[in-house]
């Protein structure tokens, strides 16, 4: 029996959520849309400004409904066809929601309304709603947060500098250290996150302080498997050399947010490939603007094909050197398919992880078939990975439980008993047939997790009961295969 999904009547931060944050993200989307609404329709090359004023106005009626608990509608439009629509109605279907948008609410009758819902099928329905309204505003392929994003990468100046620099400068550092700088580059710079911190405060890395930025950042872990996870690319690599097969990694990274955590995912990208851990990274990204500040391939292509002399800080010769030198050097990557950019509407439903087979068989069979290393960045991935339910963070058979159903390729699943900091080379998995191995990096940002160690959760919970909620702490945990032994 599993635990119950977390809800806003369980979980005191859900409930949070829906009072303070989706209000005030609301707010600010509204508010953005007015104030660039020149910019919109300068972009566009057309008075685009009453579909933008109706746009608005149906954002001010969700967010008065989400407030008042109003019944929840049926979605009426798609961007990405008829399956992903009738998908996602099916889903609300299951969940109690029968009214079509043209009905009227107040209607006698029982109907789901927001608080009935578990907290991730209504987190993900608002932003796709949000979406629905787009498109009903004659606004199609529209980004209504996409300045946010823009003007979210230009602030992380001083953040975005120090890691190139270090990409830079890769030749000289260690494997063992560009592997563990690089690993948390990419985690810790899931911090900045529009839709929990709409003002990300970045720190400069200096080259010769990466040892006390690794040192500083790994305090902060909850679950640390990175040195098993260094271990498994490595014994990886030692493997096909010893079977004399040229077989490098094939690794695929599932996107989090824009901005400076996608210069991060690319660095660290960068890195496998050109420490020849890697021959490939693919990019999962999302079909459509998601939780504020969540990858597209709009942003990913403005990333790589940016105006140099747009950013903040162009007058830093060495700034504005690394960001056009790495943007034409991974221009090069997605030219040769050493980077490849993918998406799928699966990534922008409630589905939880365990559900992508029977979703999208092909998505399922390119990460079971094609993959030898999926890394799955930030809170929302992990949330969809553990099925998002009131688990106990430090007892083993919920981390079995949680991970038992996500076990990507493998059938049965694959257990192991072996400790992660056993010194033996390759643990825990040594055989690429064995399916994928899965990772976990995310920053908690919602009252869920396992794999905890005892002593950690009971040192965390005396610090203070909402840890997980901060943004300070991390994890980086290997979801497959199963590692029976606490981390």
């Amino acid at each position: 029996m599993f635990p119950p999904k977390l809800t806003f009547h369980n979980s005191e931060f859900a409930l949070k959520t829906i009072q303070e944050r989706w209000p005030r993200i609301l707010s600010q989307l509204i508010d953005s849309i007015y104030r660039n609404r020149e910019t919109y329709c300068n972009d566009a090359r057309q008075d685009i400004s009453d579909k933008l004023k109706e746009l608005t106005r149906r954002i001010c009626h969700l967010r008065y409904d989400i407030m008042t608990n109003k019944p929840l509608t049926l979605l009426s439009f798609s961007p990405l066809g008829s399956t992903e629509l009738e998908l996602w109605n099916h889903l609300l279907s299951v969940q109690g929601v029968k009214l079509e948008q043209s009905e009227d609410t107040k209607v006698e009758g029982s109907h789901a309304c927001w608080y009935d819902l578990p907290w991730l099928f209504a987190e993900c329905y608002l932003y796709r709603r949000i979406i629905d309204m787009v498109v009903q505003s004659g606004l199609n392929e529209f980004d209504p947060f996409f300045l946010k994003k823009k003007h979210g990468f230009k602030n992380a100046g001083p953040f975005i500098n120090s890691v190139l620099h270090c990409l830079t400068k890769l030749s000289d550092l260690p494997s063992e250290q560009a592997f563990n700088f690089f690993l948390n580059a990419s985690l810790w710079a899931n911090e900045f996150d529009l839709s929990l911190h709409p003002d990300g405060d970045f720190q400069q890395i200096e080259f010769d302080q990466i040892s006390d930025f690794i040192k500083r950042v790994e305090k902060q872990l909850v679950v640390n498997d990175g040195d098993a996870l260094h271990r498994f690319c490595k014994s990886f690599s030692d493997n096909m050399n010893s079977r004399g097969s040229n077989h490098k990694l094939r690794v695929a990274i599932i996107l989090d947010n824009s901005g400076p955590e996608l210069v991060a995912d690319l660095c660290l990208a960068e890195y496998f490939l050109t420490s020849q851990i890697a021959e490939y990274v693919s990019f999962h990204g999302k079909s459509i603007p998601w939780f504020v500040s969540d990858v597209t391939g709009k942003d990913f292509n403005w990333l790589l094909n940016m105006n140099i002399l747009e950013l903040e800080g162009a007058n830093n010769d060495q700034y504005t050197q690394s960001v056009s030198k790495w943007s034409k050097v991974w221009r090069r990557r997605i030219q040769d398919s050493s980077f490849r950019f993918k998406t799928s509407y699966f990534w922008t439903t409630s589905c939880t992880y365990d559900e992508i087979e029977a979703v999208d068989a092909s998505l399922y069979q390119n990460l079971s078939r094609d993959c030898d290393l999926i890394i799955f960045k930030g809170d929302l991935n992990y949330r969809k990975l553990v099925g998002d339910r009131q688990w106990k963070p430090d007892n083993l058979d919920d981390k079995i439980n949680a991970f038992h159903r996500v076990q990507i390729g493998r059938s049965p699943s694959c257990t192991c008993s072996k400790k992660l900091r056993d010194p033996k080379l390759g643990d825990p998995i040594t055989d690429c047939s064995c399916g994928p191995m899965v990772v976990a990096l995310r920053v908690a940002k919602s009252d869920v997790g396992v794999g905890v160690d005892h002593d950690r959760f009971i040192e965390l919970q005396n610090e203070t009961k909402e840890w997980w909620t901060t943004g300070k702490y991390g994890f980086i945990q290997i979801v497959s295969p199963i590692v029976s032994s606490a981390s």
